[in-house]
């Protein structure tokens, strides 16, 4: 959905925008909200029409599967890759292995020099092997973020 927030958006404007004319509402001082007109909206409420939501969920779980979960799998398997080799090269905390990983993949498979010194304890040598162990272990992906 995140990806499509326009094509969200229209289909939600496409069930609240009608239902806005049948429905009148007001907000007390107390911000509680009434309805003034339960009888006439409550068709509105009671059986609404929900096709176009509908489909459109459909559509984003299809996508859900068929794309992002694939994606999300492999990057799974590749930290998981990633994180073997690097315990191999060097013995760490899980949080600083982690934090390593995630500095390589802001970094699309590299230690920034700006955060090299946050890691003073691995040698040249050791961040060398690291980053070709990090670079086998994602080569199947592309290193860019998703924003």
């Amino acid at each position: 959905m995140l990806h499509h927030q326009q094509e969200y958006d229209r289909i939600l404007e496409a069930y609240s925008k009608p239902l806005r004319t049948v429905v009148s509402i007001s907000i007390d001082a107390d911000e509680k909200l009434t309805i003034n007109n339960p009888i006439e909206a409550s068709g509105s409420y009671r059986y609404p029409d929900l096709t176009n939501q509908v489909h459109y969920l459909l559509n984003a779980v299809e996508q859900t599967i068929n794309t992002e979960l694939e994606t999300e799998i492999l990057f799974i398997r590749s930290y998981d890759r990633a994180k073997d080799s690097i315990s191999e090269v060097v013995d760490m905390p899980k949080t600083r292995l982690n934090l390593l990983i995630k500095l390589h993949y802001q970094s699309k498979g590299t230690l920034s020099k700006g955060k090299r010194d946050q890691f003073s304890e691995i040698t040249d040598d050791e961040l060398a092997r690291i980053e070709l162990a990090f670079q086998a272990a994602f080569a199947d992906q592309t290193l860019e973020l998703d924003t």
